[in-house]
């Protein structure tokens, strides 16, 4: 991904929670997001490491203590201690 495409990714990602917590959420009943990142065919090597940090910054910035869950499918045992990694990054509420 180009820097620019990671800018307008973000963009429409927050501009759809956003829309999702206006719109759909239930105040006080159900505040909660969870993210879903399919790792099906993917190596330790293909991860996505710009997108994925990207896509969490935006959410710990601009939705902070929202994520409830991150699921990851498909991972194989190297992903997953991969992805414990970049749990580090989120804030303290989604951890």
């Amino acid at each position: 991904f180009t820097p620019r495409e990671l800018e307008m990714m973000t963009g429409a990602v927050d501009h759809f929670l956003t829309w999702i917590i206006s719109k759909c959420c239930v105040r006080g009943k159900a505040e909660s997001l969870m993210l879903i990142v399919d790792m099906a065919n993917i190596g330790v090597t293909e991860i996505p490491i710009g997108p994925l940090k990207a896509c969490l910054a935006s959410q710990t910035n601009n939705f902070m203590g929202r994520t409830f869950k991150i699921f990851i499918l498909g991972a194989g045992a190297l992903i997953r201690a991969s992805f414990s990694m970049l749990t580090k990054m989120l804030d303290e509420f989604t951890t």
